[in-house]
């Protein structure tokens, strides 16, 4: 993967996942191949006073033929798109707002000296709704 500054308010990168593919047999006699992966993104930041709004996008390209079982597709190449917006207050307390894959995400956080908490929520109109709990300690 790679990071660019484009400046001081405009990060993009780009992630290349699996780019030896590879193919899976099972015990039955079926195959699957595993292909690359690409995921380009974007993060847009403006502060204003204490607070700071970022916009966030990545998608996943795949070039495996998925077709209507991803977000957007073009004959083998298809697109399953995530996208957000976050906004913090002196980068101590986070709310975010998002969508993966067309399904709500929001999201909350907030850091205590070396501790950080962070909880989830995915809304997914086919699976139950998910929920994310996480805390860290810095050394």
């Amino acid at each position: 993967g790679a990071l660019y500054d484009v400046d001081p308010n405009l990060t993009l990168g780009l992630t290349v996942a699996d780019l030896t593919s590879g193919v899976i047999r099972y015990s039955n006699g079926t195959t699957e191949s595993i292909t690359p992966t690409v995921r380009p993104a974007f993060m847009y930041k403006r502060a204003l006073g204490e607070f700071i709004f970022r916009a966030l996008g990545t998608g996943d390209i795949r070039f495996e033929g998925r077709k209507a079982s991803a977000q957007y597709y073009i004959s083998d190449v298809s697109l399953d798109a995530h996208y957000g917006f976050e906004v913090s207050f002196r980068e101590k307390a986070f709310g975010r707002v998002g969508a993966d894959i067309g399904n709500l995400t929001m999201g909350a956080g907030f850091v205590a000296g070396k501790i950080t908490v962070d909880v989830a929520f995915l809304r997914h109109s086919d699976l139950d709704d998910s929920y994310r709990f996480s805390a860290g300690y810095s050394f």
